[in-house]
């Protein structure tokens, strides 16, 4: 085998391992790293309280009380918590920082998480917690700082059910307490997403504000609500660097694929010119 041939035998095997690099970063780009299951439902969720504390750094500390009613043989259950969702026509992503997963009497019970389609999935075994007819199941998890400030007030939006819910939930309630900040201004859908649908009602004072569904939700009806909280008190959004590291929290599996490209272009371009200089070697022999 001639010089030539042997080293063409080599960018041909060297492209072959670029181009399985690049799809195995697509795959890890548009996938989950944890595979979720599917799973038939028996049971529908009667009531969703949801306690929603504004603090200081504009983050959400959200305490939820989800009441179940099982029938038959439940091999698990799932809160779908969103960390994607639309105001309008306002994209807002945030992070979830999953503080416990308890029963009504306070026991911590034993979960799993996965990621998925801008969710992050909190399963529960009936093997590790035996379900009752009746359960009920607290999940308590801070948001990264959602709040944006305009020319009169800071707001924020946050999705407080989600779309994913395979089953129905009959009541909704959501209670904001806002001790740093006044509440000057409140608003709330609830329904499909896109569509005029608005199942909710709101008031508020000051210190307080409360939301109720007005209809079934959950099976691709989602709640959000958005508040408007007054830019003189003690609620401050993150600026500056600890808004970078807000934003890479957000974006690190695009920062890593962008790397990644960035790193297997310059090998290319390293190994292409290092064959060039080969070759042209050989030529002059």
């Amino acid at each position: 085998m001639s010089k030539f041939n042997y080293l063409n035998g080599k960018m041909k095997i060297w492209k072959l391992k670029l181009l399985t690099l690049i799809f195995l970063f697509s795959l890890f780009f548009v996938s989950d790293t944890h595979a979720q299951e599917s799973v038939t439902a028996s049971y529908q969720v009667e009531s969703f309280d949801s306690v929603v504390k504004v603090e200081k750094d504009a983050s959400l500390n959200i305490e939820e009380t989800v009441s179940v009613k099982f029938s038959g043989v439940v091999d698990e259950f799932r809160r779908p918590v969103p960390t994607k969702y639309f105001w309008n026509d306002e994209e807002i992503s945030t992070i979830i920082d999953l503080v416990s997963v308890k029963n009504a009497s306070g026991k911590d019970l034993k979960y799993k998480t996965s990621s998925k389609d801008d969710y992050l999935t909190i399963v529960i075994k009936s093997k590790d917690e035996k379900f009752g007819s009746e359960y009920s199941f607290k999940f308590n998890y801070r948001t990264a700082p959602l709040i944006e400030a305009d020319n009169l007030q800071n707001e924020f939006f946050f999705d407080v059910l989600g779309t994913q819910w395979s089953v129905p939930v009959k009541t909704v309630e959501v209670s904001v307490i806002s001790p740093y900040a006044d509440i000057v201004d409140y608003n709330c859908i609830a329904g499909t997403p896109g569509t005029p649908q608005k199942f909710c009602v709101g008031e508020f004072d000051p210190e307080n504000a409360r939301f109720d569904s007005t209809n079934n939700l959950g099976q691709g009806k989602n709640f959000v609500i958005f508040l408007g909280i007054d830019k003189n008190g003690n609620v401050e959004p993150v600026e500056g660097l600890e808004k970078n590291k807000l934003w890479l929290l957000l974006n690190w599996k695009y920062v890593i694929v962008g790397l990644g490209v960035v790193l297997i272009l310059v090998l290319l371009i390293k190994r292409l010119m290092r064959g060039k200089k080969i070759l042209i070697r050989i030529k002059k022999k």
